[in-house]
């Protein structure tokens, strides 16, 4: 099928979707059962279309994947390695605009891997390890995400080699270097021009950066993680939606603001009572059910909305719990309104160079609400 004749029929599914809201939202001021029947109906008929149009847009991740073997496999030659490259998750699929973008982000990883984190064979013997290194690119389906993930069994990331660099470089100060967590310290390797190689090879240091790794991975409303163990490897986890079209989305207030929140970024949410929280050092915290302190940050604040009323609320809050393992927080709004299918739309010149904006949707009633980028935000 000629690729045009799909997206426009994504348009239209998209356009439907609005539609949709619209009648739901007409249908709970006026109760009508004649109306509620025939919209279940419309929306069963609707999600099978949906899901067809979209199942018409995914392809294996193999088509991407398949590119990277003899790459690897020539660049451990040029660089005097050894190492075995595993593929896993070949078959997961994805659409075809994510697969098509993510695939300039995947060369760089794999070439960090190969070429800063695997060590030469001599060294990795002195170090108790094998002479072969491992590298590995994985995929796997998570909710309504899929999670592509490169590994390395290296020396590892450096963190307060990574920080002092930082500071070296004016990006962060002493105070601030002090309070980062180890998430927020791996990630200043994103910084535009950041760089701790002793000297730039044709692979490494030049060309596509961390920066912009991690700039086109959230332009598509995903996110990147990094986990590292001196010594032991690095592990760089992408966060992909299935689909750049239609997601599922948290609807949340602030004040007068209603904003959306993708759901594959969201991990849970809570209910806040008064008196639950506590502060230690600058941070708000609230017992997330597992013995663990889990940090609050106020949306408003993270958005500079204007105070009002909710500014000095007294009654019940809600946190809307995002990120991952140790750098998991709360973020604080007034109200869960709803979770609902959002067709993604993006921001107007104007915005787009807003940090924590990462498109937006229209509801049903015409009402234009803001999607976040929740990394960026945090």
């Amino acid at each position: 099928m000629n690729t045009r004749y799909v997206d426009d029929l994504l348009n239209l599914v998209a356009e439907l979707v609005i539609s949709r809201s619209r009648l739901w939202r007409i249908q709970q001021r006026h109760a009508l059962p004649d109306l509620t029947e025939a919209l279940e109906h419309h929306d069963r008929l609707l999600g099978d279309l949906r899901d067809i149009v979209l199942q018409t847009r995914m392809v294996p991740v193999a088509q991407v994947f398949n590119r990277f073997p003899r790459m690897v496999r020539d660049l451990l030659w040029e660089r005097g390695k050894e190492a075995d490259f595993q593929i896993e998750g070949s078959e997961i699929e994805l659409d075809r605009t994510v697969l098509e973008e993510v695939s300039d982000p995947l060369l760089h990883l794999l070439r960090n891997a190969v070429d800063h984190g695997l060590e030469p064979p001599d060294e990795r013997e002195r170090r108790g390890k094998s002479r072969r290194g491992a590298v590995q690119l994985s995929a796997r389906r998570e909710r309504e995400s899929v999670v592509v993930e490169v590994r390395d069994d290296g020396r590892g990331l450096d963190r307060d080699r990574i920080v002092e660099t930082a500071i070296q470089r004016g990006l962060i100060g002493h105070t601030e270097a002090e309070e980062l967590s180890d998430q927020q310290a791996l990630m200043l390797i994103c910084h535009p021009g950041f760089s701790t190689a002793q000297r730039v090879t044709e692979v490494s240091g030049r060309g596509v950066g961390m920066d912009v790794v991690r700039r086109q991975i959230e332009s598509l409303h995903g996110s990147l993680y990094i986990d590292t163990q001196t010594g032991a490897g690095s592990t760089f986890r992408l966060r992909l939606p299935l689909t750049l079209a239609i997601i599922q989305a948290l609807l949340v207030a602030v004040e007068d603001e209603v904003y959306a929140i993708p759901l594959n970024q969201v991990e849970r949410t809570l209910e806040i009572e008064p008196g639950q929280t506590k502060h230690i050092q600058r941070w708000q915290m609230i017992s997330d059910g597992d013995a663990k302190a889990l940090p609050l940050l106020e949306l408003r604040e993270l958005l500079g909305t204007p105070t009002g009323n909710g500014a000095d609320r007294a009654g019940l809050a809600y946190a809307v719990v995002v990120g991952e393992d140790r750098d998991r927080v709360g973020l604080v709004v007034d109200e869960l309104v709803t979770q609902e299918e959002i067709v993604i739309r993006p921001l107007p010149p104007a915005l787009s160079s807003i940090p924590g904006l990462t498109g937006a949707s229209i509801l049903g009633e015409g009402q234009v609400v803001l999607i976040l980028d929740v990394p960026n935000l945090v």
